[in-house]
């Protein structure tokens, strides 16, 4: 190669060495995963059923915090993220907690990966990289495709992750490799510096979809980003796998639940939760639960979605009945947890991903949020299922309307299950045909 070729290629004025004769079929996935959030691994569980589906023979590579859980949890090829290789999110807090270190570390960690993408892109040593990140800009550099799988981690609250996933796609750019995100919430930006990367980043997105239909399409063209390959779309766990009947019904029998028992379904959590309004949501909560188990004879089955969920419930059961409830044990494994809710009459939960759960099996629900983070995620999951009206937020919770909304759900839920299910069979081939349009976007549409 001669020197003006490899400066030009180093300068971007000549394309990237390109790797990916030698495996042209690889795509990396990367998302938030690997921490044992049941939503989070059933997203990256329905992408990976969903690629194997639609290609035969496709590689996939998932880059995770913790390889070994996600290679156990779905049988596949792991590596370590780049929050482990970049940041060494796995040997101190400075990463989750976006700490001022982690702030102030970050711009250097940029210009000298950037720096040695620029070198792999001409064909020169990763000069100003360790050999873990070298392993993982050649990862990159080799694939065919890099897939961000859904999520709410692009997003001012949770800083480290967004600006280390933009990290990862601007290498993306300078290496020459396709990237697409899927299911994503983005926005919510919080400063100059959110704004800056997030555009920086996604103007080279060959798509993005997103879960909720009008926010962040209002917040990516705040910033630049519009056009045909932004598409509101669905939560990527909408159709994820379900456990069969034998194997919930011995998990709930466990917990004193007969088969054909009715029973609703609840979720409650404290992430961003202050010590008083834990003490309020709970007691509101009970309180309403208290007046309208008896009238429509369901057990309330108490669903954690990560083991932190579980104080919280315990602090709820605490305010119910004895005998009116049943806590749902389990190895937070997402087909299980599908399949209880699946099971419900219904479903009150503050998390998103039950409610997503719950939608992809026509379940009624009533969603609550308490702050702007969980108000965005879960008015667009209920929007793109016409279920405006069940979808509630602070003023609503502790006001009138969350006991009336709820025995409106109970009183009505067969005709409201009936208009989910109207809008999954479209759901499901909108999303296969953005899977074929990014095959066919990388080459890998035969």
């Amino acid at each position: 190669m001669s020197p003006l070729r490899t400066l030009a290629r180093f300068f971007g004025l000549a394309p990237a060495v390109s790797l990916r004769s030698k495996s042209p079929r690889e795509i990396v996935i990367v998302g938030g995963y690997g921490y044992g959030n049941t939503g989070d691994e059933a997203q990256l569980g329905a992408n990976i059923s969903r690629w194997n589906r639609l290609k035969e023979g496709v590689d996939l590579l998932v880059l995770s915090p913790n390889p070994s859980y996600t290679r156990g949890q779905h049988r596949c090829r792991s590596g370590y993220a780049s929050r482990v290789v970049f940041f060494g999110a796995n040997r101190s807090t400075h990463y989750i907690r976006s700490s001022p270190r982690f702030l102030l570390t970050f711009w250097l960690v940029l210009l000298r990966l950037e720096l040695s993408a620029q070198c792999l892109r001409a064909g020169l040593p990763a000069m100003f990289a360790s050999a873990a990140e070298t392993k993982l800009l050649c990862n990159l550099q080799n694939a065919s495709l890099l897939h961000v799988s859904g999520g709410g981690f692009l997003t001012g609250p949770t800083r480290s992750r967004l600006w280390d996933t933009c990290l990862l796609l601007r290498l993306c750019r300078r290496l020459g490799t396709p990237y697409v995100l899927t299911g994503q919430t983005i926005g919510l930006f919080e400063n100059a510096a959110d704004r800056w990367l997030a555009r920086s980043a996604l103007q080279g997105a060959h798509l993005i979809t997103l879960r909720d239909p009008e926010e962040s399409v209002r917040e990516l063209r705040q910033i630049g980003i519009f056009g045909p390959n932004v598409v509101p779309t669905f939560d990527d766990a909408l159709f994820c796998d379900k456990a069969d009947d034998t194997s919930l019904t011995a998990v709930l029998a466990r917990a004193g639940l007969n088969a054909g028992q009715p029973y609703l379904a609840v979720n409650y959590h404290w992430w961003g939760m202050s010590a008083q309004m834990r003490t309020r949501s709970a007691q509101r909560l009970a309180e309403v639960l208290v007046a309208a188990q008896p009238r429509h004879g369901v057990r309330l089955l108490l669903v954690p979605m990560v083991p932190s969920d579980v104080e919280a419930l315990r602090a709820l059961a605490a305010l119910l009945p004895d005998g009116s409830y049943t806590v749902f044990d389990y190895a937070y494994e997402y087909p299980l947890v599908r399949a209880a809710i699946a099971g419900a009459s219904a479903l009150i939960s503050f998390k998103h991903h039950p409610v997503i759960f719950a939608l992809g099996e026509s379940v009624p629900c009533l969603s609550i949020s308490v702050d702007g983070y969980y108000d965005r995620k879960n008015d667009g999951a209920m929007g793109n299922f016409g279920q405006h009206e069940f979808s509630l937020h602070h003023a609503d919770f502790f006001g009138d309307r969350f006991s009336q909304s709820l025995e409106h759900l109970l009183a009505e839920r067969v005709n409201i299950a009936g208009t989910i299910g109207e809008r999954l069979a479209g759901a499901r081939r909108h999303q296969d045909d953005l899977f074929n349009r990014i095959l066919q976007h990388v080459g890998l549409l035969t």
